[in-house]
């Protein structure tokens, strides 16, 4: 596997690649090429690696091999230009940006069979409501709290997002969330109870500005927000 030199030099050049990452980086440029020793060794190396992450996140062997399957495909198959690949640019480890990318594949696949509606869901959420704080805050200020916290979500950075959906979206414990970002568990609860904390806060303020409700008020919405956000991750 060796590329011309020209060819690695222009890749580097399109991405912010760290000096400790360039040999990530030089194998991922012959797999984006279409290089199929490259995508052979990528494959050794990195495949089985995740499989066991994988696997657990499904629950089924089966759905399992479909997303390994997908995988391959969006990394190597597609369009040149398209080719998945080609969206690691060397600022970190590549087996745990793969780690990553393999996550969300599979996390999608499991979020396409899921059958309950998110609509139905939280009718079912308020028509059973034990609360009757949270049930007028609900009739009062659902749709309001609703965009708050997606404009909340979306300040967040990708990773604080993707914690907080695999969290609360799709139900990874933080034994999970350690496996597939390859750290202790604690790191994985720190980064996730900072990620909540962070996107609380900012909740919070948004619902005093746009609302013009006091902090209380906000405390008392924020509230609705904790028992409804499962539902809500899972749409973003």
């Amino acid at each position: 596997m060796v590329l011309p030199p020209d060819a690695f030099a222009a890749y580097l050049a399109e991405r912010e690649c760290t000096p400790a990452r360039a040999a990530d980086l030089y194998i991922a440029c012959a797999c984006a090429l279409g290089d199929e020793r490259a995508i052979g060794r990528f494959e050794a190396t990195y495949f089985q690696d995740v499989r066991a992450i994988v696997e657990r996140l499904a629950g089924d062997t089966a759905l399992a091999d479909e997303a390994l399957q997908l995988l391959r495909a969006k990394l190597f198959v597609a369009d040149a230009k398209e080719r998945g690949i080609t969206n690691y640019a060397g600022r970190g480890d590549l087996r745990g940006w793969f780690r990553v990318a393999a996550t969300r594949v599979a996390l999608s696949l499991l979020r396409s069979r899921r059958k309950v509606e998110d609509e139905g869901a939280l009718a079912q959420v308020a028509a059973t409501q034990a609360d009757p704080e949270l049930a007028v805050m609900r009739e009062r200020y659902a749709q309001e709290a609703n965009e708050v916290l997606r404009l909340a979500f979306d300040e967040l950075t990708p990773r604080e997002r993707n914690l907080l959906r695999q969290h609360f979206a799709d139900g990874l414990t933080v034994d999970a969330l350690g496996a597939v970002y390859g750290v202790h568990r604690a790191t994985a609860a720190r980064w996730l109870e900072k990620a909540r904390l962070r996107l609380e806060k900012r909740v919070r303020a948004l619902l005093v500005k746009r609302l013009g409700v006091t902090t209380a008020t906000a405390d008392s919405i924020l509230a609705m927000v904790r028992s409804d956000l499962h539902i809500t991750l899972s749409t973003r």
